[in-house]
């Protein structure tokens, strides 16, 4: 693919309700960069808590299976004192604890993370009374293969749709049984029943148990209903959000560009490397 331009600067905005805790992805490469975006530059901090200690703040919180309890926690910091140090901190994402990946930085200072496009993080909030709108800014993702990669592990991984456009599990707009990604060819694990496909989760307070949950179909049967649905992601349940689609039914949800979800990878299936296309062109 021909790339005229890969310098084009984009934001995204995206309303959280009020709730405790919401996933958010990474839409954005850093300005001039194509690797990655600085965790101290991808949102703004309008809008959120700072503190000086970590229960009085916003926190983020990136899931990693190796890590002691699972994961990576920042605080957005902030301090009346006003030594150098003190100040040089102030408005940032500070590490918490002592995280065996060493990339994060070190226990209580400025994290030097650099997080890649397609990566998903908790969004742990002090004051949930409220909602709350957040500004993603950065360079758009422009890929001179036309795809980005997202490393998925086996069980749980935290991810995100790679570029600044909505994440379509499957593309309905001429009716359920039409898509534009052939999910089982990118290394999905599809199956007629949930337990044995791979699955996406999107969490929302306001549902039972906390989560809309999807399944990747497939099954043997050939009649028309089941050959409509086959390689597509399904609802699982009854979700509360309508959007979603009704338990069983091809799911016409999309994913907006700024948000995080679950990919919950088949047991015994492998990792695998999930390749996104990139979904415009300059």
């Amino acid at each position: 693919m021909a790339v005229e331009s890969a310098n084009v600067v984009g934001y995204q905005t995206i309303t959280l309700k009020a709730q405790k805790m919401a996933m958010i992805g990474v839409p954005f490469d850093g300005l001039g960069a194509e690797s990655g975006i600085s965790i101290q530059d991808l949102v703004a901090t309008n809008g959120l808590t700072a503190a000086t200690a970590v229960a009085n703040a916003d926190q983020l919180w990136y899931y990693d299976p190796n890590e002691t309890g699972g994961y990576v926690k920042l605080y957005l910091f902030n301090s009346t004192a006003t030594s150098s140090a003190v100040v040089a901190r102030k408005g940032k994402w500070l590490v918490s604890g002592s995280p065996k990946d060493t990339s994060w930085g070190s226990n209580g200072q400025v994290s030097t993370k650099m997080l890649t496009p397609g990566m998903g993080l908790w969004l742990v909030r002090k004051d949930d009374s409220t909602p709350l709108t957040l500004t993603f800014s950065g360079q758009v993702v422009v890929s001179e293969s036309g795809t980005k990669d997202i490393a998925i592990r086996e069980g749980m991984n935290m991810i995100a749709g790679s570029f600044t456009t909505d994440f379509a599990l499957n593309n309905v707009a001429s009716g359920a049984g039409t898509t534009d990604v052939d999910w089982k060819a990118k290394g999905c694990c599809a199956a007629q029943a949930i337990a044995n496909a791979d699955q996406i989760w999107f969490y929302d307070s306001d549902e039972t148990g906390g989560y809309v949950k999807t399944y990747l179909f497939d099954s043997t049967a050939t009649s028309t209903a089941v050959l409509a649905r086959k390689n597509h992601w399904l609802v699982s349940g009854s979700p509360k959000d309508s959007e979603w689609g009704a338990n069983g039914t091809v799911s016409t949800k999309k994913i907006p560009a700024g948000r995080g979800f679950w990919y919950i990878r088949k047991t015994g299936a492998g990792s695998f490397t999930l390749t996104l296309d990139q979904p415009y062109s300059f």
